[in-house]
Formats: structure tokens, C-alpha cells, sequence
């Protein structure tokens, strides 16, 4: 186990040695803490030792060579192997040093959609947390056509409107699987090896969808654009350390690269207009910005909310649903304490009309609660407790959670409920 700073708001966190990410229980932000020392201290000395091993043999090649009367080509095949030899003795003594040294072992965020990140604007960004601004399409189309007329994008400015259904499908399928109907594709970059879509860069009026990271990045979250070309140290590591740094660094490092949010979002070994990227993923961002800073304020109780109260019958074998349109809060209250995991094992609260907005579930009762919003949402997370599963409904089969997904406070529970009946979030 370890105890780390959470790179979001500084509360100390503590790692379980069986998980490789932590969460804060302070602001829920997910992060992946550095590797201990002792760990990285086994690693370094292997790679030493793997250094120290592979330069003795470099060393005792050449002596050998050298010793006695040798035919000058066997002289030479034992110089080029005893190079090849020392650069995987360097190749090691470098990485173990390293692993000692703790160079780059820093904080990494794993999930940061959720947290609010300071602004490149030198005021809080409050983050998206439902679904993120989408900019009007002529408005974003206005701007592209703008910055790609003014940078002479003009592969951008021939595609604006005419991208391939097939190949956004493709897009959509691969990478872009958090693509809406309601957003309008704006400029494809398209690497795929068949030029069918199925990898690259594509950006809409909502966000930006890359082959090259796991997650959209939303235009509103964009808080810094930058590029990369190829430096000296790329052609150095060709010269000397050839496919063997091409396989330890990865192919990237040779190429140009665009940064979204310090994450490579597009890497190409072709020339790329990188200041009209860099000024029109600003631009977007800052529309989008705007258009959230509009809406910005004191959350409002949403206009409708619907308890939907679950009733397990044993002698049918079925669950009974029934629906309470604008319930007051002491019904919502009254139903949480009624929740016994077995004959009304779970209830959710709509926050607007049903199947049509987001919702809270309450599954459980007697001193053991999941809460979770609808879908891949917020759910309740406590970092102190383990990873045994808990069994918290007894009529729904399948209802075993991890014990940190568990809350056992039925007044911390009735709290978070009552916030989501009155804002629509649970935070």
C-alpha cells in the first residue's frame, strides 16, 4: 500500500497494493499513483545488472578479437557485434538508472471528466457532467471555413460539409462510439491503411474523437493545444539504437504530434497543418466555453421528477414497477426507508420525464445501499472500505457489489438522494 496526493485537490489518498488506480474520496477524480519505490528499485537493479552483463561481454568480444593473429573481416564482424552488444549494455544502464532515479514516475490522471481542472483562462472550468454544449452547426462550420481559409487549409475547407457517410460510420464504429446523431462532423483525418475511416481524428461541434486516445474530448474540457515535431533526439535514437528504440520509445516519438489536454490526439509522419489545428481546436474550445459559462449557476430543481418504486412479488416470480409523478420529499424518504433488499429491494428518481432523462437508483436496504446514476454515470464510491462483495438485494438476482460501492449510512444516503431530487445531480 502507498499514501498519494491527489493531483486534483491535494487529498491524500491511500493505493491498494491489488488495484493500479486510485480514487480520491474527496472530488472522485481517478488517477493511476507513480510506482513505489521498492518496486521501482527491483526493476533498476535487474536492468543494471542486464547493463553490467551485456557491457562485460562487449568488453570481452573486443579483447578476443584482438588477442593473436585474426583475419581482419572476423576483426570487424566482432567490432559490429560488440557495438550492437554495448548499445543494449547502454540501452539498460539508462532505463535502470532511471527506474532508481524515479525520472517521469509522476501522478497520471485516469479520469478527469468528473474534476474540475484548473483553466489555461486563470479561472475554475466547472467540467461537463451530462451532455457537453454542442456549438450551432453553422456557427462551428463558420469558424472552420474562417480559420481554414485563413491557415489555407484547403483539404479541410473541400471536405466541410462532404465527409463520407461510410467513412464516419466507420469512425463511429472504431473510435467515435460516443458520437451523437445531433452532431455535425466539421474535419476528418483520416491514417487508416485503407483510407476507410476506421482510424485518425475526427472533429464535430461537441467534441473531438481520436484512434490514438480512449476518450472523447469534449470542445468545453479543451484547456491547452499544442504540437510536436520529430527533435535531434529521434534522429539520434534512428542512428544509433534503430528498431531496438523504435520498440523501447515507440513509433510516435518520430512523427508530428498534436496534443489535446497534454494527450496525443493524431500522430503523422506527413507534413500537417498544425497552427490551423491548434487556433481551430481554440477557437471551438472557447465557443464551447462560452456557451457553458452562459448556463453557468446555481443548479435549479428540475421541473419534473418521477420516483420509480420497485416491488419484488415471490409468488409470481416478478417485479412490479409503480410510478409517482412529482413526488414531495417525504415520499421519496419515506420509500428509501422502506427498502428491505428482498419485497422492495430498489426505487429510482427521474430527474424529468422517464426513459427521457437522467436517473438515480437505490438499490438495497437495512444498512446496505448502492447508489448509481443511469447508465456508465456517477456511483457512490467510499476508498476506505475493501473489495469483498456484498450481496444487497436478496430478490434481484446478480445484485453483489464490491464493498467500496457500498454505503452503509442511511443518512448520507437519504443526503445524496435529496440533493438529486432538488438539482438532478448527485453531486
Amino acid at each position: 500500500m502507498g499514501v498519494f496526493a491527489c493531483p486534483n485537490c491535494g487529498t491524500e489518498v491511500e493505493k491498494k497494493r491489488s488495484r493500479a488506480e486510485a480514487v480520491c474520496g474527496s472530488c472522485g477524480t481517478r488517477f493511476r499513483p507513480p510506482t513505489l519505490f521498492w518496486e521501482r528499485s527491483i526493476f533498476g537493479f535487474v536492468f543494471l545488472i542486464l547493463g553490467a552483463f551485456f557491457g562485460s561481454l562487449a568488453v570481452v568480444i573486443v579483447f578476443m578479437s584482438q588477442s593473436g593473429p585474426v583475419d581482419p573481416s572476423v576483426k570487424g564482424g566482432a567490432f559490429g557485434c560488440s557495438s550492437v552488444v554495448g548499445i543494449l549494455a547502454l540501452v539498460c544502464l539508462i532505463q535502470g538508472s532511471r527506474e532508481l532515479i524515479g525520472h517521469g514516475k509522476n501522478v497520471v490522471r485516469v479520469d478527469a471528466e468528473d474534476a474540475a481542472v484548473p483553466s489555461a483562462r486563470n479561472e475554475p472550468r466547472r467540467r461537463v457532467r451530462r451532455t457537453p454544449p454542442l456549438i450551432p452547426k453553422e456557427r462551428a462550420e463558420a469558424l472552420v471555413r474562417e480559420i481554414a481559409e485563413k491557415h489555407g487549409a484547403k483539404g479541410v475547407l473541400r471536405s466541410l460539409g462532404q465527409l463520407s457517410p461510410k467513412h464516419l460510420a466507420n469512425a463511429a464504429v472504431r473510435f467515435a462510439q460516443a458520437m451523437r446523431d445531433d452532431e455535425t462532423p466539421l474535419a476528418f483525418l483520416d491514417v487508416s491503411f485503407l483510407k476507410n475511416g476506421k482510424a485518425g481524428m475526427l472533429l464535430t461541434n461537441r467534441g473531438l474523437y481520436s484512434s490514438f486516445y480512449s476518450r472523447p474530448i469534449w470542445l468545453a474540457d479543451i484547456e491547452d493545444v499544442s504540437f510536436a515535431r520529430p527533435g535531434v533526439d529521434a534522429y539520434l535514437g534512428w542512428f544509433f539504437l534503430g528498431l531496438l528504440y523504435v520498440f523501447i520509445n515507440g513509433i510516435r516519438h518520430f512523427q508530428n504530434r498534436l496534443f489535446v489536454n497534454d494527450k496525443v490526439v493524431f500522430s503523422t509522419g506527413n507534413r500537417l497543418r498544425f497552427d490551423f489545428w491548434v487556433e481551430l481546436l481554440t477557437v471551438l474550445a472557447d465557443e464551447a466555453w462560452h456557451l457553458e459559462d452562459a448556463s453557468r449557476g446555481e443548479p435549479a430543481q428540475p421541473t419534473t421528477v418521477v420516483l420509480e418504486i420497485t416491488r419484488h412479488l415471490s409468488d409470481r416470480q416478478t417485479n412490479e414497477v409503480r410510478q409517482i409523478r412529482d413526488p414531495s420529499w417525504g415520499q421519496i424518504e419515506q420509500s428509501i426507508r422502506d427498502l428491505d433488499q428482498d419485497a422492495l429491494p430498489s426505487l429510482r428518481v427521474w430527474a424529468g420525464e422517464v426513459e427521457q432523462a437522467p436517473a438515480l437508483d437505490v438499490i438495497g436496504g437495512k444498512g446496505q445501499y448502492v447508489l448509481r446514476e443511469l447508465g456508465d454515470g456517477w456511483i457512490y464510491y467510499d476508498p476506505s472500505q475493501g473489495e469483498e462483495e456484498i450481496e444487497v438485494s436478496q430478490s434481484i438476482p446478480g445484485h453483489r457489489y464490491p464493498a467500496f460501492y457500498v454505503c452503509g449510512d442511511l443518512q448520507r444516503v437519504l443526503q445524496i438522494v435529496r440533493h438529486y431530487y432538488e438539482t438532478g445531480t448527485p453531486e
